[in-house]
């Protein structure tokens, strides 16, 4: 009978500080964006806030569908060779809900 391999990756405490440095630094941008320019009376100045963050949100979508398009293509093709790199795509492709919901609601606010 054979024994069941159980793979756990873990991730470096290192590498978990600076994301996490990483992500208060862009939710303090984000903050200060939408206090100065989010806010503003402007009109134009929303308008600008609103439109690089849904220009930055539908780059990255696509990022993560081109990402899902090589996993589909190579498992239709039946490539063998993307099996050293597949986790890679298959876990970028897992934001595709969230860009796709921030695309959207930045989209209905236009």
């Amino acid at each position: 009978m054979a024994s069941s391999v159980k793979e756990h990756f873990e991730i470096p405490p290192k590498m978990k500080t600076w994301s996490m440095v990483l992500i208060i630094i862009g939710v303090i941008a984000f903050i200060a964006g939408l206090i100065t320019k989010g806010m503003s009376k402007d009109e134009h100045e929303k308008a600008i806030f609103i439109g690089t963050l849904m220009y930055n949100s539908i780059f990255w979508m696509l990022i993560c569908n081109a990402s899902m398009f090589f996993v589909c293509a190579t498992t239709l093709a039946m490539g063998g060779w993307n099996t050293v790199i597949r986790r890679v795509p298959e876990a970028i492709s897992t934001l595709v809900p969230v860009f796709g919901t921030i695309t959207f609601l930045f989209s209905c606010m236009l």
